[in-house]
């Protein structure tokens, strides 16, 4: 079974769906935790540099989605903390409120444009942001502006990758590489990621 051509022609199907679903849905609280959104994004923007898609498309449903979902997160947040704390294995689970709290009070806006770069962080500190009530002015601006060169980053970063397999004739040579780059990018977020956070927890 051509693997290649399964994700092709489901992207030709449904990529703009699938890339709306997997930025709203990456945003969501637990749910982010598990969906490779960005993955799927970086996909989009490949497959619109192979003419599969339109790269303009992909960016702002990339965006909207990812707007969207931080907004559903918040209003998730708001009003619910309290019976998550009462419950110790959820409170266990949601850790991290701590220290995304922390940060809303410390950073403000910086806070939400930093969690869009530590990308497994950012559905906690959406959801953390309605839970103490930040000024949802103040986060829908934030979350718009950030949002919007999140989806930028990927879409490109996946239409560019596409466009430097374009000599490679080989199909599973063209999977190898593009494997090896999304690898490499991924290790080089999660490093960022690591720094931020370890440099965050010696403050405390």
């Amino acid at each position: 079974m051509d693997i290649y051509k399964i994700i092709v022609d489901l992207y030709a199907s449904y990529g703009y769906l699938l890339v709306l679903a997997s930025a709203f849905l990456e945003s969501i609280i637990v749910v982010g935790f598990f969906l490779p959104g960005t993955f799927v994004i970086l996909l989009g923007g490949y497959f619109a540099k192979e003419g599969n898609l339109s790269i303009i498309i992909v960016f702002l449903l990339a965006w909207g989605g990812m707007v969207a979902g931080n907004i559903v997160n918040y209003f998730m947040g708001h009003g619910s903390m309290k019976g998550i704390e009462k419950s110790e294995r959820l409170a266990r689970f949601f850790q991290g409120k701590k220290t995304a709290q922390r940060l809303l009070e410390e950073y403000g806006i910086k806070a939400i444009f930093l969690s869009h770069i530590i990308g497994s962080f950012r559905s906690v500190i959406c959801f953390t942001a309605g839970a103490v009530d930040y000024p949802f002015i103040k986060y829908t601006a934030a979350n718009i502006i950030a949002s919007f060169f999140w989806a930028l980053f990927f879409t490109l970063s996946g239409y560019f990758l596409g466009e430097s397999t374009q000599g490679i004739r080989g199909v599973g040579d063209k999977i190898n590489f593009v494997l090896i780059i999304v690898f490499v990018i991924f290790i080089f977020l999660f490093v960022v990621e690591k720094i931020v956070m370890d440099r965050l927890k010696k403050k405390k």
